[in-house]
C-alpha cells in the first residue's frame, strides 16, 4: 500500500506547534498553553501528528546517509591504486 505524501505544513502552523511545545516545556499544562496560542487542543494534537509524519517522510525519503558502499574500483582509486 503506497502512503500518500503529505503537503507541507504552513510554517506559520509550525510557529504555533512549536510555541506550544516550548510551553509545555517550561511547565505549563498543554491545555493552558494552546489557550494562550489561541488554538484548539484537539487542532495542537492533529498539527503535532501531521508534522511527526511529514518529518518520518523526510527521513526516510532522505536515506541513511552512511549507507554508501565503495564498490572495489573506488577503494583502489582512493587508495593509490594499490
Amino acid at each position: 500500500m503506497a502512503v500518500p505524501i503529505l503537503k507541507p505544513m504552513k510554517s506559520s502552523t509550525h510557529n504555533l506547534t512549536a510555541r506550544v511545545e516550548s510551553l509545555v516545556a517550561a511547565g505549563v499544562p498543554t491545555k493552558d498553553a494552546c489557550k494562550v496560542v489561541g488554538i484548539k487542543l484537539k487542532t495542537f494534537y492533529g498539527y503535532r501528528a501531521r508534522l511527526k509524519k511529514l518529518l518520518a517522510q523526510a527521513r526516510e525519503n532522505a536515506g541513511p546517509a552512511s549507507a554508501t558502499v565503495a564498490t572495489d574500483d573506488q577503494k583502489d582509486t582512493r587508495q593509490g591504486g594499490q
